[in-house]
């Protein structure tokens, strides 16, 4: 995942599911994420990466890349730290391989709580983007978690290119009685190497 300052990647984002309410919900917008900050950290590179609508900043990540993977060092615009910084890839990709994620962090339901996560790697696939159809490293993960006495659980997969970074993702909620489904697809990229 390349982590130059100025590189950007430009999403489509897709949310549907039923509310607690038990009305169904749908939305669908452009999400931009852009790299704003990067240092040397562990022998790799730290990035603070904004995500925008296009019109206000929504989210604000920190990811490190370094020889030992790709993490997930914080999240939100409070920049709530994951404790320990949580594996999204780890190095070297092998087909098949696995590892395990017990900490803390924003809960996939923008709360603070702790988490457990597997994730594994399942290969190289083709996926489809809004630029066409790509070749793509497929990492599935499953997580609990549990927040105000009630558990929740997620499903999801992320395709990286190697040089290009996430080219879709998709994940499925269940908490409670919310169940929601998001996707993104990549549109368009601006990348120059770290």
């Amino acid at each position: 995942m390349p982590l130059a300052v100025g590189n950007q990647w430009v999403y489509t984002y897709e949310q549907s599911g039923v509310a607690k309410n038990g009305r169904a919900t749908s939305q669908r917008t452009e999400m931009i994420w852009k790299v704003v900050k990067a240092q040397p950290a562990n022998g790799g590179v730290r990035a603070t990466i904004e995500v925008s609508d296009g019109q206000g900043i929504m989210d604000r990540q920190e990811w490190e890349s370094n020889p030992k993977g790709i993490f997930q060092v914080s999240s939100s615009l409070k920049r709530v730290p994951y404790s320990p910084p949580q594996p999204v890839i780890k190095f070297p990709v092998k087909e098949g391989s696995k590892h395990e994620w017990k900490g803390s962090g924003t809960l996939p339901i923008n709360v603070f709580g702790t988490q457990n996560a597997r994730s594994t790697v399942v290969g190289p696939q083709e996926v489809d983007t809004e630029s066409g159809r790509v070749s793509a490293i497929a990492i599935e993960t499953k997580s609990t978690f549990n927040a105000s006495g009630k558990p929740g659980s997620t499903h999801s997969y992320a395709w990286f290119k190697p040089g290009v970074g996430l080219v879709r993702f998709t994940s499925r909620l269940a908490f409670g009685t919310t169940i929601a489904s998001t996707s993104l697809k990549l549109k368009s990229s601006t990348i120059k190497q770290s």
